[in-house]
C-alpha cells in the first residue's frame, strides 16, 4: 500500500465497490474405505487469490472512481467419516475448517487518490457436523 494511505477502522463500509475477476485455484480429496460399512475423506481446496480492477463510490467519493483490490479467498480442509450400523442406518461425521486468520486487511487502491485499508483480522472458523 502506499505511503499515504488512509487507515480505515474495523467495520467500516467502503460502500460500494465492484469489479470481476477470474482465478484458479486447486483442490485435492482422498477416500479410504476401511471395509464393507467403514469409510474416511479428507479433502483441500487451496486460497484463490483474486485481483480486481473496478470502481468505487462512497466514504469520499461523489462518483465512480476506478479502482484495484486484491482479495484472498481462504484454504479448506475436512475430514469426514462415514460408519453403516446397520441395514438402515448410518453415521455421518465430518470437521472442516476454513483459513480466514489469513484474511488480515483489505486493501482499495485508487491511482487518483490514497489507497483505503481496512482492517478485517478474522478468526478461522471450524465447523463440526454429525447426521444419523
Amino acid at each position: 500500500p502506499a505511503k499515504n494511505a488512509l487507515t480505515l477502522p474495523q467495520g467500516t463500509t467502503l460502500k460500494y465497490m465492484e469489479g470481476e475477476d477470474n482465478s484458479w485455484g486447486w483442490q485435492v480429496g482422498t477416500a479410504w474405505q476401511i471395509n464393507e460399512t467403514n469409510r474416511i475423506g479428507a479433502s483441500y481446496k487451496s486460497e484463490v487469490m483474486m485481483d480486481f480492477d473496478g470502481h468505487a463510490k462512497g466514504i469520499t467519493y461523489g462518483a465512480y472512481k476506478p479502482g484495484m483490490m486484491s482479495v484472498a479467498l481462504p484454504a479448506t480442509a475436512e475430514l469426514a467419516s462415514y460408519h453403516q450400523l446397520n441395514e438402515k442406518l448410518a453415521l455421518h461425521a465430518s470437521v472442516n475448517w476454513t483459513d480466514w486468520s489469513s484474511f488480515k486487511e483489505l486493501t482499495a487502491v485508487f491511482p487518483e487518490k490514497s489507497d483505503l485499508i481496512k482492517s478485517e483480522n478474522w478468526e478461522d472458523n471450524y465447523r463440526f457436523a454429525l447426521g444419523a
